[in-house]
Formats: structure tokens, C-alpha cells, sequence
């Protein structure tokens, strides 16, 4: 199932305002990859970092 561009960035605005949400993403993505669902957990990862920071600031 495809996400909508309103469901990312209600997601991307909930982790820059909760950090307690963040946090729980973090868990549940980091939980993710070790039960080897790797496209999910990289998505949230994903998630946490764009919203954060930029990919371009990232890769400096």
C-alpha cells in the first residue's frame, strides 16, 4: 500500500513535536530490523532521520 504525501508528513511533524514518539518509533523500527522486516524498519529510520536532520546534512 502506497502512503499518501499527507500521512508522511503528518508522521514527520508528530516526531519533530513528541520526542516520547520518536523514541517509540526508534524502538519499534529498531525492532523491526531484528525480526528481519528490514523494508519496514528502514522506513521508520527513514522517518526519524528526515525528520531530524536532512539527508544532505547527513551525509557531511
Amino acid at each position: 500500500m502506497a502512503l499518501t504525501r499527507e500521512y508522511k508528513q503528518t508522521v514527520l511533524a508528530r516526531i519533530k513535536r513528541d520526542p516520547k514518539f520518536a523514541r517509540a518509533l526508534y524502538a519499534e523500527a529498531v525492532n523491526a530490523l531484528m525480526e528481519g522486516e528490514t523494508d519496514g524498519g528502514l522506513s521508520m529510520l527513514r522517518d526519524l532521520v528526515h525528520a531530524n536532520i536532512t539527508f544532505k546534512e547527513l551525509s557531511r
